[in-house]
């Protein structure tokens, strides 16, 4: 039953991150380093993907797909993790986050890695 409630509960995370990059794009493109080509694509490429994830994740034949394709997504996110740690947390058109928020989200990202991979069966 907690694996149930916890598929349903990760499926609307996703589902909710990935649809809020098309209601508010300037927020995560705020969060974009420099050096990404194409951040607007991106930004859409990568709500589209949540969305897409958090639709396969209810069907148990989709699951190792949609479970390695969102971990694949979350190793990807450390890049911008990573460069808002070198740049102190300073987000253009946001307030600064504190470093230890920065690291933080770091650790959660593990956290939301081991979570698609127990859902993957």
């Amino acid at each position: 039953m907690l694996k149930k409630i916890s598929l349903v509960v990760m499926c609307l995370f996703y589902g909710y991150a990935g649809l809020n990059h098309f209601l508010s794009p300037s927020f995560y493109l705020g969060m974009m380093p420099p050096y990404f080509p194409f951040p607007e694509f991106l930004n859409y490429l990568s709500g589209g993907v949540e969305i897409i994830v958090a639709i396969l994740f209810f069907f148990p034949a989709y699951r190792k797909i949609a479970s390695y394709t969102t971990i694949a997504m979350l190793i990807s996110f450390f890049t911008v993790h990573i460069y808002h740690i070198q740049v102190g947390g300073v987000m253009e058109g946001m307030p600064p986050i504190p470093i230890w928020g920065l690291w933080f989200r770091i650790v959660m990202q593990f956290v939301l890695i081991a979570w698609a991979w127990w859902h993957r069966k």
